[in-house]
């Protein structure tokens, strides 16, 4: 299971046990009555409506928390995820076969806390994630995705449809530097600076 959904259970689990704990404080007259002249059938059936109650609120608040609350200042240093929404611009490196082994890109992040979704583009071709995580390596953040490159229709007869990983480390600096690999056995370097 990805980091990133082992603690949006945990923390969402968390909410529910506070959410019911304090739905009973609110019901503690009404709980104590309950207790001395009412049947456990009552009884357990308020306490799965206060249960209930707790889950639809845990579940209204984690879903503002998946798509807007983690980025909060505050909130992102606790859960300790890097915010990486925005658009880079890229050089890279790659060994394939032709005369300029330079190229330019464009690199465009969507983030919530559970998914990250990547659109990589250049003059010949775009790449979109197909798979794409924020993993934790030796005490450093990574993007790793895999993706499929669709290249523009003019190029197709020196450019084909393929697939590719990339592993990219998420600088200090808010650059992310790293490689990539395809199936048509080439790689290359890459660097990407927010815009």
């Amino acid at each position: 299971m990805r980091e990133s959904y082992k603690k949006f259970v945990i923390y969402s689990m968390w909410v529910a046990i506070i959410l019911f704990a304090i739905r009973c404080l609110i019901a503690k007259i009404s709980i104590s009555n309950y207790i001395k002249g009412c049947t456990w059938d009552e009884f357990g059936c308020n306490l799965l409506g206060y249960a209930g109650q707790a889950g639809g609120v845990t579940t209204a608040f984690m879903t503002l928390f998946n798509y807007v609350i983690w980025k909060w200042k505050w909130v992102n240093k606790i859960v300790d995820m890097p915010i990486l929404a925005k658009t880079y611009t890229c050089t890279f490196v790659s060994d394939w076969q032709d005369e300029n082994n330079q190229h330019e890109g464009c690199l465009d992040i969507k983030q919530s806390f559970l998914n990250v979704s990547i659109v990589f583009k250049t003059v010949e071709s775009r790449s979109i994630s197909i798979l794409s995580s924020i993993v934790t390596e030796s005490d450093r953040k990574k993007i790793v995705y895999i993706y499929q490159n669709e290249p523009r229709a003019e190029l197709a007869d020196r450019s084909s449809i393929h697939k590719g990983t990339v592993e990219l480390w998420i600088e200090e600096t808010g650059e992310l530097t790293g490689n990539y690999y395809t199936n048509r056995k080439t790689s290359g370097s890459m660097t990407f600076t927010p815009c």
